[in-house]
């Protein structure tokens, strides 16, 4: 009798432990379950999160965005109102603009400032034809001129000679002067190395509101000299510095030459 029941003790003991393992399985199984759900929620709630706080940084970027367009507009059209650019026509004005350079003025409309005596001014008027031309005398003042010579008030300008004479050139090469004013004004001239004769001699009364111009390149030039004094009102732009220069002697090559 005792060994026919051994066996059917094992055998329940067997079914037992499957029985314990097949809880225990499906609390394994059930506890996943559980985990993943959790993972599930966090997720989402970080995914919700990073969708929230990405729309925060898009809208917090916006205004700035839209800033910085309306700034860029703004400068945009405060530089098509205030300047403007031409291109040198004549040689009038060399050695300071040669022909063919593109010109930066300061030209704001309706505003007629107080001109500066011994700088480079846009002229332009009904009856002459645009041109860049230096400021020599403004203001109820007698002008007279000979040839090259022009003397504001019956004053000459006084003048030094920057061109090496030690240096071999031909003939036809223009020399290289410093003109100046009392005032401390200076430029430099061009004049030819052999006399012209000319006609270009008289005398100019300027008054409130006028000016006496002329180039720099002295006999090439058609300024004050030809046509008269000049109205304050055709000073369209005060020169400002070149943007391309044909010389190839600016900051950046060919850009950007002060005057």
């Amino acid at each position: 009798m005792t060994k026919s029941t051994r066996p059917n003790d094992k055998s329940a003991s067997t079914k037992n432990n499957s029985k314990t393992n097949e809880t225990e399985s499906n609390k394994t199984k059930n506890k996943p379950n559980k985990v993943s759900k959790k993972q599930k929620n966090d997720a989402q709630n970080a995914s919700s999160r990073k969708r929230t706080s990405s729309k925060k940084k898009k809208t917090s970027n916006h205004p700035v965005l839209h800033l910085t367009c309306y700034c860029a507009l703004f400068f945009i059209l405060l530089a098509i109102l205030l300047f403007d650019i031409d291109q040198v026509d004549t040689v009038a004005m060399q050695p300071a603009l040669h022909k063919d350079d593109i010109v930066v003025s300061f030209a704001p409309p309706f505003v007629h400032p107080t001109p500066a005596i011994g700088q480079i001014y846009h002229i332009h008027s009904e009856n002459e034809a645009p041109n860049f031309l230096r400021l020599i005398s403004c203001g109820e003042h007698t002008v007279t001129y000979d040839e090259d010579v022009i003397r504001p008030n019956g004053k000459a300008m006084k003048r030094l000679k920057l061109t090496n004479d030690a240096i071999a050139r031909p003939a036809d090469a223009p020399e290289i002067w410093r003109e100046s004013l009392e005032s401390g004004q200076q430029w430099r001239i061009m004049l030819p190395q052999l006399p012209i004769r000319s006609h270009l001699h008289g005398s100019v009364t300027l008054s409130a509101n006028t000016c006496f111009a002329a180039g720099d390149n002295r006999m090439s030039s058609y300024d004050s000299r030809h046509f008269g004094p000049i109205d304050q009102h055709n000073l369209t732009g005060k020169a400002l510095f070149i943007l391309h220069t044909t010389q190839s002697d600016g900051i950046f090559g060919p850009f950007i030459k002060l005057l």
